[in-house]
């Protein structure tokens, strides 16, 4: 099912979220920028059914 969320790719997620930064996001979890853009590209971006949009500071998810 190519289709559906890996959900082990919501903590780079939520840790961008948190932090603001892909760098931010990568030295909390303890992995290199271009891993956390990867798993965040696959989350959003990879056919899993979701967009994210900002609305001003918010990041607010968006169904496509």
């Amino acid at each position: 099912m190519e289709d559906a969320v890996n959900w082990n790719d919501t903590p780079a997620f939520l840790a961008v979220a948190r932090t603001g930064t892909l760098t931010g996001a990568a030295a909390s979890l303890g992995a290199g920028v271009a891993t956390v853009s990867r798993r965040i590209e696959r989350l959003v971006g990879g056919g899993a059914g979701c967009a994210v949009v900002r609305a001003g500071t918010d990041r607010i998810p968006v169904d496509r």
